[in-house]
């Protein structure tokens, strides 16, 4: 299942968007402050004609930041309900003289956009990620253990643009790899009836990302790899480091043999050239503020 954030800004005369938000509200505020109620219940609407279920919706933290859940379903198709939900969110937003930005961070002083993506798993009948004492069991541990051991690697394909790592950077917790059964803000969360995956945004191809964290489950167990020890806040996070920057995240990539393994030679070496390139004209541009604005925000 996935849980996909964006922020929603208004048009000017000539119907080209500004980054002024659609509203003020905040986190889970209803209406009048929350003024994309009316957008989201239509998008909702909207998805359930086309057999795509959402779970629930709300106001997210930032100006004009909304967010909506979708009830779980196989890989696959937890990939194209994704792929449907976004084309719909910006066809509803425009039919509404909106736009919608699935821009990581669109706004450098507020909260950036993620997608977290939530996997459960059974075996033999029972709940992997579940137990009645909070122990882990045996399955979950390795799959923990694989995901937390691969994740600098599949850094690049979780979050694909320079912009992607303002958001990360912005949040202390995201620095680190990690997990915690507290609701904390670090890159997985084991929660009742699955693990959540919150270090993605919405620049990732989404079949490469559930791909990813499938096969680094497999790795994990065929690995017998122990997952680290869970912290309890944000102040006692000790790991690897997430990398810092879309090139960092690029060499993890390119030297990671759990990627080699998970992708041909040819369509790697194309996406590192792709994602370095990125790179070098970010690094090169004189206001990296404007430059991701002109780049990012209007075609994502």
């Amino acid at each position: 299942g996935t849980s996909c954030e964006f922020y929603v800004f208004e048009l000017d005369q000539k119907g080209m968007p500004t980054k002024l938000p659609h509203d003020n509200a905040g986190c889970c505020d209803a209406a009048p402050a929350d003024r994309g109620e009316n957008l989201r219940r239509d998008i909702c609407m909207a998805l359930e004609q086309m057999e795509v279920y959402p779970h629930s919706s709300r106001h997210e933290a930032g100006p004009g930041q909304n967010e909506i859940d979708f009830i779980s379903a196989s890989p696959i198709n937890a990939a194209d309900n994704l792929v449907t939900f976004k084309n719909t969110v910006k066809s509803v937003s425009e039919r509404d003289g909106l736009y919608a930005s699935f821009m990581p961070k669109p706004l450098p002083d507020r909260s950036g956009s993620s997608l977290q993506i939530t996997i459960s798993c059974t075996h033999n009948g029972r709940d992997v990620f579940s137990s009645r004492d909070g122990s882990l069991s045996l399955l979950a541990d390795r799959m923990i253990g694989g995901i937390t051991d691969c994740l600098p690697a599949m850094t690049m394909f979780f979050n694909g643009i320079t912009n992607s790592y303002s958001r990360l950077q912005a949040i202390d917790g995201m620095k680190k790899v990690c997990w915690s059964s507290q609701n904390i803000n670090v890159p997985l969360r084991l929660k009742k009836g699955g693990l959540v995956i919150r270090t993605p945004d919405n620049t990732c191809n989404p079949y490469f990302a559930i791909g990813l964290i499938i096969n680094a489950c497999l790795d994990g167990i065929k690995r017998a790899l122990n997952a680290p020890k869970p912290v309890e806040s944000c102040d006692s996070i000790d790991g690897a480091a997430i990398p810092e920057d879309l090139r960092e995240a690029a060499d993890a990539a390119e030297n990671s043999v759990f990627i080699k393994e998970s992708f041909d030679e040819r369509t790697l070496k194309y996406m590192l050239e792709k994602k370095r390139l990125m790179c070098e004209e970010f690094e090169q541009a004189q206001n990296k503020e404007i430059y991701e604005t002109v780049k990012y925000f209007f075609a994502l």
